[in-house]
């Protein structure tokens, strides 16, 4: 019984030690706004950018990452460090989000 019990403390201790598995994360681009505006994500996660607007946007970081969001098109971003930054279409700068990775 006490090797039962030993067993299932490292066996709940080892599955806290594994990683989680990466999201997807969906963002939506229309009518000139992000959709969330506020994502939530950690590293290893990816976010799919989908532009249903007809015009090409951006998502972009001053001083870090810029990605280009063709028209119809969907554009995917793995996130890799643990930060928060606030982001931008740099076409159209009243569109704003926020993203807060975490380790």
């Amino acid at each position: 019984m006490r090797n039962k019990r030993y067993f299932l403390i490292l066996a709940g201790v080892l599955i806290g030690l594994a990683p989680a598995e990466a999201k997807t994360i969906h963002v939506t681009i229309e009518k000139l706004s992000f959709s969330p505006q506020t994502i939530e994500a950690n590293v290893g996660d990816v976010i799919e950018w989908n532009n249903k607007d007809p015009m090409q946007h951006s998502a972009t970081v001053k001083g870090g990452w810029d990605i280009l969001l063709p028209p119809g098109k969907v554009t995917k971003q793995m996130l890799d460090s643990a930060q928060t930054v606030n982001y931008y279409c740099r076409f159209h700068p009243d569109m704003v989000g926020q993203l807060t990775v975490k380790p």
